[in-house]
């Protein structure tokens, strides 16, 4: 349990979403905003020095293979936890994020307080997967069928629990 603000690095090309982040954080509390970066040699220097709790990553990122750079991450500073935030979702994705080493994946089409909660989830060591990520993991992974369950009579009404008064 982090009993202090929770540590958030981003690496988003797009100046608009990460301040839009910064500012939800900010007003939310409980959050240190650490900055964005806009390219992963950025990330990997900042993630180095500031040991980020959480690290918020779009795929979406040029001249990166965001998943070989989740993999980095990990190995420079384990204890960070990665979690996706992209405008692209899809199973195949949210699988190859997952096995890279990240601990959630979320569309940028999430309710803003549905991210912020992701964001203390994932810091909490939860593996988060938001509404649209869910049904995609779904898809691939579908769950395992109920076992069919042989109907029965009732063992109230063979073994009652309480006298009825007449």
């Amino acid at each position: 349990m982090i009993d202090r603000p929770i540590r958030i690095l981003c690496m988003e090309d797009n100046q608009l979403v990460a301040e839009a982040i910064s500012r939800k954080l900010d007003r939310e509390g409980g959050f240190e905003w650490l900055g964005w970066v806009q390219d992963s040699e950025a990330l990997l220097d900042h993630v180095r020095v500031t040991k980020p709790d959480v690290i918020s990553m779009d795929l979406d990122m040029p001249r990166v293979d965001a998943f070989a750079l989740i993999g980095k991450i990990k190995q420079t500073v384990p204890q960070s936890r990665v979690i996706v935030l992209s405008g692209h979702v899809s199973a195949d994705l949210v699988q190859r994020a997952i096995e890279s080493g990240a601990a959630g994946y979320l569309s940028k089409a999430e309710e803003s307080r549905a991210i912020v909660e992701s964001y203390r989830q994932v810091a909490k060591g939860a593996l988060v997967l938001g509404r649209l990520s869910q049904d995609a993991w779904n898809d691939l992974n579908p769950p395992a069928p109920e076992p069919e369950v042989e109907a029965k009579p009732s063992l109230l009404r063979r073994f009652p629990l309480f006298k009825r008064s007449k």
